[in-house]
């Protein structure tokens, strides 16, 4: 029910494998490499609308930095009808929220999400993986 107002919904990520924007000149690194190489100023790309989930499921992306010499973020909005002025406002909200560079609850689920050497460790010891074949030890 909510995912179909579309207006409503916004996806932000750290990272991305996404080669569309510049398959079409035979690029073999994901799009945010070459617009983290372009620029290190505050800014976003181009709307990018993207059709391959359907007519009605077109999702609208953009990546954009919020602070100088800070990496970049993904960010993703259903539908096809944003402008530029929206993902201006998106940003501006982002930026006042934002720790380091990173939108404020994009940084805490990082931290909350993060699994240490030591956590790992003990997964593999409770599960009994580090007596399976062709399992690998877990590095400190």
């Amino acid at each position: 029910k909510v995912m179909k107002k579309k207006d409503n919904v916004v996806f932000v990520s750290k990272t991305s494998n996404t080669r569309a924007q510049f398959e079409k000149y035979n690029s073999i690194a994901g799009d945010i490499f070459y617009y983290n190489h372009a620029t290190i100023t505050p800014g976003f790309s181009k709307l990018f609308k993207d059709p391959k989930y359907g007519k009605d499921k077109v999702i609208s992306s953009t990546f954009a930095r919020l602070n100088d010499s800070l990496p970049l973020i993904k960010i993703e909005l259903l539908g096809e009808q944003h402008s530029e002025e929206e993902v201006k406002m998106l940003l501006n909200k982002l930026y006042k929220n934002s720790v380091a560079g990173y939108p404020y609850a994009l940084k805490l689920a990082h931290n909350n999400c993060k699994i240490s050497g030591k956590d790992l460790a003990k997964l593999v010891s409770l599960h009994g993986l580090s007596s399976e074949i062709g399992s690998r030890e877990v590095l400190g």
